[in-house]
């Protein structure tokens, strides 16, 4: 969640978006795997507000993201929109995939039980 067009742009670069448009499509090599973007995906992100269509939510929400995943930045934002029972995890040391390619797996056990409890607490 958040400000998916600065955070593509931020991640993937002026060129890939430049190269994106100028051909249609642009790939980049994640480390793990190539993902390929067409320029509609470019353009779609303009056309979403998500903030505005999480206000409001009254469900349960948690929201768990590794202390460098950029999603953090969006936390206060988020739960303040939110009109239900809400929480937030950041743990500590994690990347956005929590520890899956860099033999971390604690990162993911402490993901697992966190979540288990608060669902048994939440529904």
């Amino acid at each position: 969640m958040g400000d998916l067009q600065a955070e593509f742009h931020e991640f993937l670069g002026q060129e890939f978006y430049d190269r994106a448009r100028a051909e249609g499509v642009a790939s980049v090599d994640l480390g793990w795997r190539v993902v390929t973007l067409r320029q509609g995906f470019f353009d779609s992100l303009e056309t979403h507000d998500l903030a505005a269509r999480f206000a409001g939510y009254d469900g349960p929400f948690l929201t768990i993201a590794g202390e460098a995943d950029p999603a953090t930045g969006y936390f206060e934002q988020y739960l303040g929109l939110a009109a239900g029972k809400k929480d937030s995890l950041v743990i500590a040391g994690a990347d956005h995939m929590l520890g899956v390619f860099s033999e971390q797996p604690e990162f993911g056990e402490q993901v697992i039980a966190a979540t288990t409890q608060w669902l048994g607490d939440t529904l």
